[in-house]
């Protein structure tokens, strides 16, 4: 396997199990995983805890005596193919657990305007401004008749602002505030409390508490995180918004934050089976509407293996 030393011993267990039931272990499959679990004790007592919620799924789920088979000693079950979707079901429960509260809370599920996987939406606000949401994005709206206010709920959405002097036009996006002072300018969550601002026409000015407000020009971008904002940079006008025109560009981030907006358009979860992996940094442009395809060449770029055991999971794992 890869390097796997930025990986925990947890991390590096679950990269071992998927491995030793995908259908497709060797010997020196085996060899590796018995050289690995020999080469710690943290190693072991991981494997241990694996091997435990291994045995709770398999009491809830009724096999043949025959198809049973060692967490360690793999041997070729009578049925892989029953075999391998218990391991990947396995998988896929530890995968998601982390995520299920925060699916719960930005769902978005119960806002005013929303989007689902791959879905966009242009939705036109009765002061004749415009939002268009990327997908699965929502948003709340609260249009009074002393201030425009959007919050940005989850996901990404472009807004065009209609001049309205008397009524300031804010998007408030996980603490922070993002005023129009022009017309054009786009505002996206990305992961943990990160937020990324682009400016495509005129201005907007981007506070949080703490900090004093930036104001962010046109061809300009800004990120946030608690009470730090960035300095403004500059961007290629031809790529603030990129997702409006089908393409996903991707310059010097984590492999985390673009599988999380792949995430977006394809819909279903996508897990990385390795700490180490999911920080490597990737430059791409991608079809927005092919995420498959765009999942698969960033993982080859990065020597990963892609594995789709359900419809609705895909797990990325060392080679």
């Amino acid at each position: 396997m890869a390097d796997q030393a930025e990986d925990t011993p947890d991390e590096q267990a679950l990269q071992w199990f998927v491995r030793l039931r995908d259908g497709e272990a060797d010997a020196a499959t085996r060899r590796g995983f018995d050289a690995w679990l020999a080469a710690s004790p943290g190693h072991g007592r991981a494997w241990a805890e694996l091997e435990t919620l291994w045995s709770d799924l398999d009491r809830l789920t009724p096999l043949k005596t025959a198809e049973v088979v060692s967490p360690v000693h793999v041997a070729v079950p009578a049925r892989p193919r029953r075999w391998r979707q218990v391991a990947f079901a396995l998988a896929a429960s530890l995968v998601l657990a982390a995520g299920i509260m925060t699916v719960l809370l930005q769902s978005g599920r119960f806002a005013d305007f929303r989007t689902a996987a791959g879905e966009r939406r242009i939705i036109a606000l009765a002061d004749g401004s415009q939002v268009e949401l990327a997908p699965a994005s929502a948003i709340d709206v609260d249009l009074t008749g002393s201030r425009r206010m959007i919050r940005l709920v989850s996901g990404q959405a472009f807004f065009t602002v209609a001049k309205d002097p008397a009524r300031p036009f804010s998007v408030a996006a996980r603490g922070g505030t993002v005023t129009a002072l022009g017309t054009a300018f786009d505002v996206k969550l990305g992961l943990g409390s990160a937020v990324a601002v682009a400016v495509d026409e005129s201005r907007v000015k981007v506070e949080v508490p703490g900090a004093a407000g930036v104001v962010v020009g046109q061809g300009q971008g800004v990120g946030y995180e608690g009470e730090t904002i960035s300095q403004p940079g500059s961007l290629d006008p031809g790529e603030i918004g990129d997702w409006r025109r089908g393409r996903l560009v991707f310059h010097d981030v984590r492999l985390a934050e673009a599988v999380a907006d792949l995430e977006r358009y394809g819909g279903g979860r996508i897990g990385i089976l390795s700490r180490e992996a999911g920080q490597r940094r990737v430059t791409a442009v991608l079809d927005a509407r092919d995420p498959s395809g765009g999942l698969d060449m960033l993982a080859g770029g990065l020597g990963l293996r892609v594995v789709r055991p359900f419809a609705w999971l895909t797990l990325l794992l060392p080679a």
